[in-house]
């Protein structure tokens, strides 16, 4: 146990189901040519039935093609894209310069060309994977070419423009995470006393129909496997609810994407003395294409006794000091006030102590943790010791009683203002670390 509120970061694991990635080709839904003239259906489809473009108008000929359909949900990942346009010309009549061109939000970026006059249709392809789904979205193609000699006169004939783009179905799925106890570390309960489960669960891309949590434990393996059993006084675990439950639904069954739901569970410990189990919550959905996914497991270490203590203070204050001085005693070392009680029944303990960085946000400088001291005994600077980051004894094998400990701070020659730090006491059982 750690009398201090620290961050913890839980760790988050779920599982995200892909199917195979279709394809699916954007059509036009409108164009513009430099005749003036231009009849999006005939670009529509390869069917040899083409868009005729003057070459020599305004001064050259071009077709845009715009409006691409775009029916891919949000939830659906663009794998790739690439635009297709069959074309050919009239050949011997001056057609050159042929390039397809894409509208990129801002300008237009060629990606195919330049060609010679060709009188067999071509398809010519251009890779636009790199473009975002709102590029896509606005995307406009372009065909362009010349007539370099003007009489008599070249055409480009466009029969099909369209953008064929792969993506990746999303399967909606279950993010989970096991609220408490803390996966993180191995929490200490003991035997005969309750605890409390709590796990939530996220439907995530597209609807997770009705959502179910089950409550387990390692009964055969390594990791929880089988429920936690609902009879009063079953070991090593029993589920103490009225009614017992081991697997519980949401209460806002059905989840649709974006809806989360909290379950939780009163587990009472009747496991032997100093034996270790994990524990975890399978989550589980009506429909059979979301898959089920566990949260992860926390470890339960049962003990004859509680680790039960109280500081008897919140804050370690110098008050008003002058840099370069050494020593410096916490106002309250003197009134004997940095007290540690050891509580009836709590096992025999251990401490730990560890401390941040004095910091200055004003001034945005440190004083490091080094130059706090601190001491299990006496109010004595000459026999203290300096704190540091990373945990260090502070008293071995206490037991039920009162404890006093003291600190004093170095200023270094620094910025004048108001340093903060945070000092972290654990207690742990006797002969374990922190």
């Amino acid at each position: 146990m750690m009398k201090k509120i620290a961050l913890t970061l839980f760790f988050i694991y779920f599982l995200i189901n892909l199917a195979l990635a279709p394809t699916l080709n954007n059509l036009p839904t409108s164009c513009q040519d430099s005749d003036g003239d231009c009849d999006v259906s005939r670009i529509n489809s390869t069917d040899d039935i083409y868009e005729f473009v003057d070459l020599l108008t305004f001064p050259f000929g071009y077709l845009i093609a715009d409006g691409f359909t775009n029916s891919i949900p949000e939830e659906d990942s663009i794998d790739s894209a690439y635009i297709h346009v069959l074309w050919f010309t009239d050949i011997d009549l001056g057609a050159t310069d042929i390039n397809i061109d894409y509208w990129d939000g801002s300008s237009w970026i060629n990606c195919a060309g330049p060609f010679e006059e060709n009188d067999t249709r071509s398809e010519t392809i251009c890779n636009v994977s790199h473009l975002t789904r709102e590029q896509l979205s606005n995307l406009q193609v372009r065909i362009r070419g010349k007539d370099i000699d003007g009489f008599p006169m070249a055409f480009l004939y466009v029969d099909s423009i369209f953008v064929q783009v792969n993506y990746t179905i999303g399967i909606p799925y279950l993010e989970v995470r096991l609220i408490a106890p803390n996966p993180l570390f191995t929490n200490y309960v003991v035997q005969n006393s309750t605890f409390t489960v709590n796990a939530t669960v996220y439907c995530r891309v597209g609807n997770c129909g009705d959502v179910y949590g089950t409550l387990l434990y390692n009964l055969t393996s390594l990791n929880p496997d089988t429920p936690i059993n609902t009879s009063y006084g079953d070991v090593p675990f029993f589920i103490d609810e009225n009614p017992p439950i081991s697997m519980k639904s949401c209460p806002n069954n059905p989840l649709n994407e974006g809806m989360f739901c909290n379950l939780s569970w009163i587990v009472n410990v009747t496991g032997d003395l100093f034996t270790e189990w994990k524990i975890g919550v399978y989550f589980n959905s009506s429909f059979s294409f979301v898959r089920p996914n566990s949260t992860e497991n926390a470890t339960i270490y049962i003990l004859p006794c509680p680790i039960d203590f109280t500081l008897n203070w919140d804050i370690i204050d110098f008050g008003e000091l002058v840099p370069n001085t050494y020593g410096n005693p916490a106002i309250g070392n003197s009134l004997k006030i940095y007290n540690i009680s050891v509580n009836p029944g709590s096992c025999s303990l251990d401490f730990y102590i560890r401390g941040d960085d004095l910091y200055n946000e004003n001034t945005n400088s440190y004083i490091t943790v080094g130059n706090i001291s601190f001491s299990n005994s006496t109010n004595s600077y000459s026999n203290s010791f300096r704190l540091k980051k990373e945990y260090q004894h502070l008293f071995i094998n206490l037991t039920q009683g009162e404890y006093t400990t003291y600190y004093w701070i170095d200023v270094p020659p620094i910025y004048a203002g108001t340093y903060i730090s945070t000092i972290y006491i654990k207690g742990v059982y006797s002969g374990l670390s922190p």
